[in-house]
């Protein structure tokens, strides 16, 4: 199997100190609660072009890229849990300064980047972030930099002065993962001379993601309904991973690859994705045709089918037929027999022989922050 590497350029994130006076006040009472002034000041770099792809041939350094984005800082602990700064930034024209004012005390820093600004201005507390109505989607993947997001809770910046600040790194995590794919032909038999594969693409892709998470192990996607498929047409077919309609969306562009007799290999056909625990499993198919017949092999990403050697113990995924946010799914598939009609339906693996290998995708990249 092929090995990718990635490069991955670390955006620089220097903090610099910095004052002001805030007060606030307390609702119940009408007194003034005055906390100590203090101000966040983040200076990024951005160090890269404005550019991802979701085909052809990729510039995988771009995946680390900032552009917009929003810094969301809250009062931590019991009974809190409200906004104490809020601060928007665009680094699309290169190096910018963000102050964020706040309060000293314990806080939880949130931060999203790539994003519609304009998507975070109605939140006053944490919960706010769980299920936005507004969420991350996937046709913003395609041509544009990759949502991210991060968050470091329980900062210690109850005795923040200028002499002597609190410091807190987040670090920023794909809300997607990447879906990269690779085929072998050289085991198919002698009656099969003359199979060539026309496409790949991928079917019941979640069309959007929230951004944060409210609890451990709960998708992300689980208040989306809808699917994106890159096959087109889906009424001709009825295979039990099929979605019923209307929650697939018809034919998107981004997630199928016609041009793959040009580009073969995992740095060529690649596609970006989102979380997906649902009943209908997000599907690699690659189509291929043999005297005017069109032959499906879809393979279920981390299915309970994939694998080599006894049970698929090898390279198999880890068998729960989810996609996780932050992940690399490499899919390779040795074809050796004729694929399934349907490709919504399991196909045997005696057709197919399927590895997966799975990686983090982490783009390191991280914002460095003082309290003062």
């Amino acid at each position: 199997m092929k090995k990718l590497k990635l490069l991955f350029l670390p955006l620089i994130a220097a903090a610099l100190l910095s004052s002001c006076s805030n007060s606030e006040t307390n609702s119940d009472s009408g007194i003034p609660e005055v906390g100590t002034p203090a101000m966040l000041r983040i200076e990024l770099k951005s160090l890269i072009e404005n550019s991802t792809r979701a085909s052809g041939t990729p510039t995988r350094i771009n995946e680390s890229h900032i552009g917009l984005g929003t810094i969301m800082v809250f009062k931590a602990g019991a009974g809190n849990n409200i906004l104490d700064g809020y601060a928007t930034f665009d680094f699309t024209g290169g190096t910018t300064t963000v102050l964020v004012p706040i309060t000293a005390g314990p806080r939880d820093i949130y931060v999203v980047a790539n994003n519609t600004l304009s998507d975070f201005h109605s939140i006053t507390q944490v919960s706010d972030l769980y299920n936005l109505t507004s969420k991350a989607d996937l046709t913003s993947q395609n041509g544009s930099n990759l949502a991210m997001s991060g968050f470091t809770l329980g900062v210690n910046a109850s005795n923040a002065t200028v002499s002597s600040p609190a410091t807190a790194s987040v670090n920023l995590n794909f809300v997607a993962s990447r879906v990269s794919m690779d085929w072998d032909l050289s085991q198919l038999p002698p009656i099969m001379a003359g199979f060539e594969v026309t496409r790949a693409y991928l079917l019941n892709v979640k069309s959007e993601s929230d951004w944060f998470s409210s609890a451990s192990n709960v998708s992300l996607t689980q208040h989306v309904n809808s699917f994106f498929n890159g096959l087109g047409d889906t009424f001709t077919f009825s295979g039990s991973y099929l979605p019923v309609p209307p929650a697939t969306n018809s034919f998107n562009s981004i997630l199928n690859m016609t041009d793959v007799t040009t580009g073969k290999g995992f740095a060529n056909n690649y596609f970006y994705v989102w979380e997906n625990s649902s009943t209908f499993p997000t599907i690699v198919v690659i189509e291929g045709s043999l005297s005017g017949n069109t032959y499906y092999y879809p393979i279920v990403i981390n299915g309970d089918l994939n694998g080599t050697g006894p049970g698929g113990s090898t390279n198999g995924g880890n068998k729960s037929s989810t996609v996780t946010r932050g992940n690399i799914y490499n899919v390779r598939a040795i074809i050796k027999g004729f694929g399934a009609t349907d490709p919504y339906a399991p196909l045997s693996p005696a057709a197919i022989d399927v590895t997966i290998t799975t990686a983090t995708w982490n783009p390191i990249v991280s914002i460095d922050q003082e309290f003062n």
